[in-house]
């Protein structure tokens, strides 16, 4: 599909290998001090930001995930989730922040994942 250039629909790129490179080398060059960045799926799009300098008492297993949709437009970060207790529906179903491609463009990945990172806990894990 074609789109214009003012199109808020418009994906981040026309090909995955693109999309990949481009949020790849912008991830890279924001990754907050005390967090590193890995990748996390072959066949995904997708990255772990990974806690390294745990504040004294908080849990030493936190990150966000951050992820692409297939078609290119849309980044999701999970953030919030914790592991702790028994398996029930509310620690399979995960929170998550979405930001639009049109949001990437008009504010910068950069602020974007800033304010995610602001306005929600990272992910809690290995409490099991």
């Amino acid at each position: 599909m074609s789109y214009s250039p003012q199109d808020p629909r418009r994906p981040l790129a026309d090909t995955a290998e693109e999309a990949s490179r481009w949020l790849d080398a912008e991830l890279r060059a924001w990754v907050p001090e005390g967090w590193t960045l890995e990748p996390m799926h072959a066949e995904a799009i997708a990255w772990m930001l990974e806690r390294v300098a745990i504040p004294e008492g908080e849990w030493p297993h936190q990150n966000f995930h951050i992820r692409l949709t297939g078609d290119l437009d849309l980044v999701i970060v999970t953030c919030g989730n914790v592991d702790a207790g028994e398996i029930h529906i509310g620690n399979v179903v995960r929170e998550a922040r979405l930001i639009g491609a049109h949001a990437i463009r008009a504010y910068g990945l950069a602020a974007c994942l800033d304010h995610v990172m602001a306005t929600c806990k990272p992910n809690e894990w290995a409490y099991t």
